[in-house]
């Protein structure tokens, strides 16, 4: 502000910092036209790191107006190493690192970004646009932040994500930084955004303790909360999501029969693999499943998927999957040349599989009341078991084929998750059905099993029966709108 030095009074200010966050004038020059002066913005990328210092030399007119960024430079944790600014005749001159730097007076303003941020989306695996899908207690959650930039591409920008109280919108706590695969807490700013670029976003993890049920959760994101790079307008980079109230999860208890049989050819004995088809199909119902993540089997009282397995020898499956059981007798083999006669002896195993699971059932819950659902792993070394599921049990085949997308070294996660949804309730959606699967469930609200309204055939990747989950670090799948296992998840329970 200005000082009149006559009546010793000060004026209204003729400029304030776009920064945050105690932003420092250090050095200042002054001439008939204009006043020059150098600014630190100190610029925390995380938390927990050390501070970068960005100086920035402006120009801005004696009689007030918009002061333009001339020079601009990043010290990272050393410090200030520019100073002492100068003036004489038409330029203006600096220490830095050392060296004496000058630059003319007159010299271009720098050119100046905006970036504008869009929405941001909180999601636990399925969300809409808007977040009208309610947060599970308990949940892994995640939380996108869409950003885009005015004109040429943006480098090496960064955001924080803070958790806020719902009614005074002040931050509890530290705020979190993103976790992107590429960049990791910083990314780069395009002029579009694109949904289905994981990396075209702000990615952040949420902690468990952030989303409890019944706790009311609202958040803030900011991006560019440093004005490095320097920003026309900092002032629209802010988004705020609305209040979510986390609701209890369920608790899913289930018995899992891992089924093995002695494989004639190669006089070898077959079992589900217990990485690759049970641990990869618990971890993958975890994560699509509106459950609580915690991890836990049968033993353990609290929420969530909780599974028992069981190991039994069962040493007439393999002439069961290969339809040479009499039981398969019964079964039409149909006809290859009429499509209206299919080959009704591939759910042969399956169909005596299920039937044996529900006496099973049956015996059990006469022995202490209580009805689980119950599943049983078919390995397909002896022949493909068609999968079959309802009323509470259900049965599919265990193995590594790749269906010519999945290459993760496993069908067995996606295909279970499917069957096993049929055993609790979840039927076929029957808009569209381009996967030509029996059409049971008119309440689904998107066509051809999508899981969401937006449908770009050429950008769908997987197959009809599941998502494409990888071994991969922790991170969140893009919203190709490829074909759910089942339809409506967070009706499921």
């Amino acid at each position: 502000m200005r000082y009149n030095k006559v009546s010793g009074t000060t004026g209204t200010p003729f400029y304030t910092s776009a920064s945050p966050d105690s932003p420092n004038i250090y050095s200042m020059e002054a001439d008939s036209f204009n006043v020059y002066f150098l600014e630190s913005r100190a610029n925390l990328p995380c938390p927990q790191c050390l501070f970068e210092y960005t100086q920035v030399l402006f120009r801005l007119p004696a009689v007030g107006g918009t002061a333009a960024p001339l020079y601009t430079r990043v010290s990272p944790f050393s410090g200030l190493n520019v100073g002492t600014l100068q003036q004489g005749d038409d330029y203006l001159y600096w220490q830095e690192d050392g060296t004496i730097r000058k630059l003319a007076k007159d010299a271009a303003a720098l050119p100046q970004t905006n970036i504008i941020i869009n929405r941001m989306e909180v999601t636990q695996g399925i969300q809409t646009s808007t977040n009208t899908v309610s947060l599970i207690g308990g949940r892994r959650t995640f939380v996108r932040v869409f950003a885009m930039g005015q004109g040429a591409e943006v480098y090496g920008v960064t955001a924080w994500l803070y958790r806020i109280d719902p009614n005074t919108l002040q931050p509890i706590g530290e705020p979190l930084v993103p976790m992107n695969s590429t960049g990791g807490t910083h990314n780069t700013i395009h002029s579009l955004t694109l949904p289905i670029l994981l990396d075209n976003s702000f990615v952040f993890e949420l902690p468990l303790s952030w989303v409890q049920t019944g706790a009311p959760l609202r958040l803030k994101a900011v991006v560019n909360p440093y004005n490095t790079p320097l920003e026309s307008n900092p002032n629209d980079n802010t988004v705020f999501s609305p209040t979510f109230t986390p609701i209890a999860s369920a608790r899913l208890e289930a018995e899992f029969y891992a089924l093995g049989y002695n494989f004639t050819l190669s006089g070898t004995t077959h079992f589900p693999r217990h990485i690759e088809d049970i641990d990869q199909t618990f971890s993958y119902i975890r994560r699509t499943y509106p459950l609580a993540s915690a991890p836990g089997g049968g033993t353990d009282s609290s929420v969530g998927f909780r599974p028992n397995v069981h190991w039994v020898f069962f040493n007439r499956l393999e002439a069961l999957l290969n339809q040479s059981d009499p039981y398969c007798a019964d079964f039409d083999p149909g006809d290859p040349n009429d499509p209206d006669k299919p080959n009704e002896r591939v759910s042969c195993a399956s169909t005596f599989v299920l039937d044996t699971l529900r006496a099973w059932q049956d015996r059990d819950e006469d022995a202490d009341g209580t009805a689980y659902i119950y599943y049983g792993w078919m390995p397909d070394r002896g022949g493909f078991g068609r999968g079959l599921g309802g009323g509470g049990a259900a049965t599919g085949p265990t193995g590594s084929g790749d269906f010519g997308w999945d290459f993760d070294g496993s069908y067995t996660d996606w295909y279970t998750a499917h069957e096993f949804a049929h055993a609790i309730g979840r039927e076929h959606p029957s808009k569209g059905n381009e996967c030509d699967h029996s059409a049971d469930d008119d309440d689904f609200p998107y066509t051809d099993s999508a899981i969401g309204p937006l449908q770009r055939r050429r950008l769908r990747t997987g197959s009809c029966m599941g998502l494409r989950f990888r071994r991969l670090p922790a991170r969140l799948a893009p919203p190709t709108p490829r074909q759910l296992y089942v339809a409506r998840l967070h009706g499921l329970l």
